[in-house]
Order: C-alpha cells, then sequence, then structure tokens
C-alpha cells in the first residue's frame, strides 16, 4: 500500500516537470522551444532547483513553476513602469504625442497651431451646433488678434472690481 502511494506521489512530481518544448506557447512563456530554452536557461541560472536532468533522455526538463516566473530585467522594467509619473493626460497615446510635440515647438509655431486648431474647431462648430453665424465670425475675428490685443479687449469688456 505504502509502495503505490509512492509510486502515485512520484508520477505526479514527474508531471510538473516538462521539456522546454512543452512551455512553448504557454503564458508568459516565447512561442517557440529555442525560444523557451533560452528563457528557461537564463531563469535556471538565478533559480538552479527548477532544472534538472531528463530520466532516459538527453537534455533537462523544467519546473511547471517557471512558466510563472520573470527574469531580473524584467522586474526591472516593471519597476520602472510603476515609478515613472502617469501623463497628466491619460493613456491616449496620440494626445501624449500631440503634447510633447507641442512642447518642443517654438513660440510662434505653436500660436500658428493654436489658431488653426482654434478654427477648425469653429468650423466644426459650426456644422454640428446651433451657433449663430454671426457669433461664429466675431469669434473668427477675435482669433485674428494677438494675445496682448485679445487681453486688452477682455480688460475694457471686464467690469471694474
Amino acid at each position: 500500500m505504502n509502495d503505490s502511494l509512492t509510486q502515485e506521489t512520484s508520477l505526479l512530481d514527474d508531471e510538473q516537470w516538462l521539456s522546454a518544448q512543452a512551455f512553448a506557447g504557454k503564458p508568459g512563456m516565447p512561442g517557440t522551444a529555442k525560444g523557451c530554452r533560452l528563457r528557461l536557461e537564463k531563469l535556471a541560472a538565478m533559480h538552479p532547483d527548477i532544472k534538472r536532468k531528463r530520466t532516459g533522455h538527453k537534455g533537462f526538463e523544467y519546473h511547471i513553476r517557471a512558466a510563472g516566473m520573470q527574469l531580473k530585467s524584467e522586474r526591472v522594467e516593471q519597476q520602472e513602469r510603476k515609478t515613472q509619473p502617469a501623463s497628466p493626460y491619460g493613456s491616449d497615446e496620440q494626445l501624449n504625442l500631440w503634447v510633447q510635440l507641442f512642447k518642443t515647438m517654438k513660440p510662434s509655431s505653436r500660436d500658428r497651431l493654436l489658431k488653426q486648431a482654434l478654427e477648425q474647431v469653429a468650423d466644426d462648430l459650426m456644422l454640428t451646433s446651433s451657433v449663430e453665424p454671426e457669433v461664429m465670425m466675431l469669434a473668427r475675428q477675435l482669433m485674428t488678434l494677438s494675445e496682448a490685443q485679445r487681453q486688452q479687449l477682455l480688460d475694457t469688456l471686464s467690469p471694474a472690481s
């Protein structure tokens, strides 16, 4: 009875050891046997207990828990991602790219780009909303003024506090 229990335990233990080829395509592992073997060898260098000589065959087999392990370089990369400040613009990659491009532009180029964007928004609003055409024309005229002129106009329109 004790002998059959030992045999069962041995079979279960053997099922937990796989060849590099058996790891191919598993979550967190490369899709090819060669890629798996390279990755498993790197992991085995850090954790020698996950590698053993195959019995009755040439080569090695690796413990199933190796599939969930990470290489040191991957852990460092994950830590760097966690410590990087989150963008104030969220995860919208296109918006983040536009912001970075805008920051690298000369001030005169920024002004031209901003005017073009405001004109495009005005055109879009004219097509989609019930804004009076006169209001849109006034908005376009205001956009042609310089920043200083717009501020001066706002100052003259605002009641004195």
